[in-house]
């Protein structure tokens, strides 16, 4: 990411962080660490540079978490998701958007909580672990929601850790992920650096120069409708899951859903959208990805609520999800897509009535 010669600035790309930005935790994968600034440049244009608020959890939020409600006239979400829930881009992750709008509907007479628990590259392992061994445990809670992005379904258990020379990051089976700091540090050339880390005074040099020789370039709307398009003759089913992903994977989806029944606990399944998703739909209305198709069926076999996050970006214009809603050079939405998505789905959630201590 760092150069010296303005010329190659066009090749400059990367990630970087102002100190040590994870701590391993056994169980939820890693803990962010308090007071990180985050920064990504791609083709010498600066993506993004944000200094989140992480909370003492370790999670992205601006405000701490409870394990107890506050009181029986709370009602508490709690998102598991993956970077698209973690949010790190955006000035606030969509969970602390819909926390502050259902609270804004003062008439209920509830206090309502939305409590962000992520894994930054994580899926389903992770939503297991975490909702096993760290949420069920100690956290009191009303409702479930998974933001389902991308392969999320097919990853490995997510874990990372940073010292000053990089952020380093690695995917395990359940049965053998590392069960403590010192085991992962031992094993620390084993994992990919994927970014830096450098001090603020290098990071703002990079950012000044690339700010006073800023020459931002178009980007194209292309995708490939192949990759959105359901097979011919596909059928979803527990069978087609199995095959697609294992049979070790639907039993830990299987066993997540079962957790939150036994528990009275409401779970919402929503699948979250790529750029690629969008374009898709917008060029082809009423029609239907494979994703939307796979989480309809999904919360049908699991006889959970289906939220369908692909969807109600069809109907926006193609160049404003090109040039307000999602980043620049990078898969990830931005604040714009963020936050409307937190928008319909908190429209939703008050139009099914979720909102309840009954």
């Amino acid at each position: 990411m760092f150069f010296s010669d303005p010329e190659e600035m066009r090749q400059i790309k990367g990630t970087a962080f102002n100190k040590p930005a994870r701590t391993f935790d056994p169980v939820l994968g890693y803990r962010w660490n308090q007071d990180i600034r985050f920064t990504r440049v791609a083709n010498g244009e600066i993506v993004a540079d944000r200094r989140p608020k992480i909370n003492k959890q370790g999670f992205h939020c601006s405000f701490d978490y409870e394990r107890k409600k506050p009181s029986d006239r709370a009602f508490r979400f709690i998102a598991l998701g993956d970077s698209f829930t973690n949010d790190l881009s955006c000035s606030e992750a969509w969970p602390e958007t819909l926390h502050r709008l259902l609270r804004s509907r003062s008439e209920h007479g509830l206090d309502v909580q939305v409590y962000g628990m992520p894994t930054d590259g994580g899926g389903l392992m992770n939503w297991y672990t975490v909702l096993k061994d760290y949420i069920l445990p100690d956290y009191e809670l009303d409702a479930l929601i998974i933001g389902d992005w991308g392969d999320d379904l097919l990853r490995k258990w997510a874990h990372g850790h940073c010292t000053d020379a990089g952020v380093f990051w690695a995917w395990a089976e359940l049965d053998e992920r590392p069960s403590s700091v010192e085991e992962v540090l031992a094993d620390l050339d084993k994992m990919a650096n994927i970014y830096e880390v450098a001090n603020d005074q290098k990071i703002d040099e990079v950012m000044d120069r690339l700010k006073k020789n800023a020459d931002p370039q178009p980007v194209t709307m292309e995708y490939d409708p192949a990759d959105e398009e359901i097979p011919a003759g596909y059928e979803f089913c527990a069978d087609s899951f199995k095959e697609r992903y294992g049979e070790h994977r639907f039993s830990l989806l299987e066993q997540i859903m079962a957790m939150c029944k036994e528990r009275g606990i409401k779970v919402i399944y929503s699948k979250l959208p790529s750029r690629e998703d969008v374009y898709y739909l917008i060029d082809n209305p009423g029609a239907k990805t494979f994703r939307q198709a796979e989480g309809e069926w999904i919360a049908r076999h699991f006889g959970v609520m289906w939220f369908d996050g692909l969807s109600i970006f069809a109907d926006l214009p193609a160049t404003s999800i090109r040039d307000f809603y999602w980043l620049k050079y990078d898969g990830h939405w931005n604040q714009g897509a963020s936050t409307y998505y937190a928008l319909r789905l908190a429209d939703w959630i008050i139009s099914e009535g979720i909102v309840s201590t009954t």
